[in-house]
């Protein structure tokens, strides 16, 4: 209501204003009666004048105002919810940091070296607020932020296995990598962890470290699927049954 009267009152300013300036202008080609007091009237219009820009003015700076207070309610919201995925994505990704805890394959095999591993994978700036860092432990992220190639060598493991089905991101929980002797994350495996039709987690680990067979250019990444019962990663792909089981969907990330 009130922006609607403020409107109003600009307009019949500049109007007054313009109609007063018009007056001095005749009272000065003498067209208008003498009687008439031509500064009064140049007085009255700059004044009517200055008053609408005022309201003008007024009316940006309160449009702006309340762009700004949008803007920065949009920012909190976004912050509120990017605080409560955080705290979700740590709580439903314990089972990625205690898996994290066992050698992978690749590591029983080549004594621990990491003399091969490649650079570390980067994403884009955007996705950075993704990135949840825990010191002492190491990087967690959410699934907007994990690289398309990470994701892409599971799913090609999993094809090479022979094994159906049609992976789902949106089943994806997020992804971990525990920081090295060093603190850092160079070499470091990307532990990613799946919700089953079940809700039941499951997590694949995808290590890019070790040596180069014989013949490579470069190093294929070892996949490898976390039991939690044994409480190891089993190295190569799911065999028979188990591809048959993920199939039907009861693999983290596969429809039927």
């Amino acid at each position: 209501m009130w922006e609607k009267l403020a409107r109003v009152a600009e307009l019949v300013l500049y109007l007054l204003g313009a109609a007063a300036l018009v007056i001095w202008l005749l009272k000065l080609g003498e067209v208008l009666d003498n009687g008439l007091d031509a500064l009064g009237v140049l007085s009255l219009g700059i004044t009517a004048l200055g008053a609408g820009l005022a309201v003008t003015i007024y009316q940006a700076q309160k449009r702006q105002g309340e762009r700004e207070n949008r803007r920065q309610r949009t920012l909190l919201d976004a912050i509120s919810r990017r605080t409560t995925e955080s705290a979700v994505l740590l709580q439903e990704m314990q089972g990625a940091f205690a898996a994290s805890q066992a050698p992978g394959p690749d590591e029983a095999r080549d004594g621990n070296e990491q003399d091969s591993a490649v650079d570390d994978l980067e994403v884009d700036d955007a996705d950075s607020t993704g990135i949840i860092e825990i010191e002492e432990q190491g990087e967690y992220r959410l699934p907007s932020a994990v690289p398309l190639k990470v994701l892409a060598d599971v799913v090609n493991w999993w094809r090479d296995g022979n094994a159906s089905g049609s992976w789902t991101v949106g089943n994806l929980v997020g992804s971990f990598r525990p920081y090295n002797k060093s603190g850092g994350l160079q070499g470091v495996p990307w532990i990613l962890t799946f919700r089953r039709t079940s809700g039941d987690p499951a997590e694949y680990r995808v290590s890019y470290s070790g040596r180069k067979k014989a013949g490579e250019s470069t190093r294929k990444p070892t996949v490898s699927l976390y039991s939690a019962q044994d409480q190891r990663w089993t190295d190569g792909r799911p065999a028979g049954s188990e591809i048959d089981i993920a199939a039907k969907g009861n693999e983290p990330g596969v429809e039927g």
